[in-house]
């Protein structure tokens, strides 16, 4: 570390100690003051092309240890969101979350691969820490609700790149809604399925799925972890 805090400037070194498996994480995070830094980095790296996409490969300059090279991703900002439309609000009914995206994927590719498949994306938005950086999720927004029902209804999908093949999860947005049947707000139920495809608080989910042909039907509960 004090390698790179000396040739390249001030570097924050988040904490990733796990302290119940007595372990450090296998990466972590370097916060530079300014682009210039990260620029000169970069240079000193090995690169390595895989089509359209660069791996940099850094080495530590340790003298009496032999260590593997170190790969440096770097992140741009402003790749964490998406908008291909000019509405000033967008609705969280139309909206879908994306799990298990890989941390390389920014806004605009997502946001090309879901337009692709289903038409009609409005934003894409990447899920970032407090550094705002990918913590591998994201959310992707409809203009149309046939091309949300389509994103929905597929749940799994897999991405396939020069760099990586990675199996992705869709699911409703599930925000504070009103139920669709006695329109109590923050309903924290929605039911996929297309015969239903709505939003219910817990007694209205109760006695809509008693009904014969509906018992089967699984709930999206809200992850109140995701809440923002």
């Amino acid at each position: 570390s004090s390698g790179i805090n000396a040739e390249y400037g001030k570097v924050e070194w988040p904490n990733n100690y796990n302290a119940k498996r007595n372990t450090t994480k296998s990466f972590l995070y370097l916060i530079f003051e300014n682009v210039s830094s990260i620029m000169s980095l970069l240079a000193d790296c090995l690169k390595e092309q895989h089509g359209g996409s660069v791996t940099y490969n850094y080495r530590l300059p340790l003298d009496k240890v032999s260590t593997k090279p170190i790969q440096v991703i770097p992140w741009v900002v402003s790749d964490n969101v998406a908008a291909y439309s000019t509405q000033s609000r967008l609705d969280n009914k139309l909206t879908v979350f994306v799990g298990a995206l890989h941390g390389r994927l920014y806004a605009q590719a997502l946001g090309h691969i879901f337009e692709e498949l289903f038409q009609n994306v409005a934003y894409v938005q990447i899920d970032t820490d407090r550094y705002r950086y990918p913590i591998g999720s994201g959310r992707v927004t409809f203009a149309s609700v046939e091309s949300y029902r389509k994103a929905v209804e597929e749940n799994f999908l897999t991405i396939m790149a020069p760099k990586f093949s990675k199996r992705v999860q869709i699911e409703p947005y599930i925000e504070d809604e009103p139920c669709g049947k006695c329109h109590v707000i923050s309903a924290p139920n929605f039911c996929k399925n297309r015969m239903c495809f709505d939003y219910f608080c817990d007694n209205c989910w109760g006695w809509h799925h008693s009904i014969e042909g509906f018992r089967n039907h699984v709930p999206v509960k809200r992850n109140r972890k995701m809440d923002r």
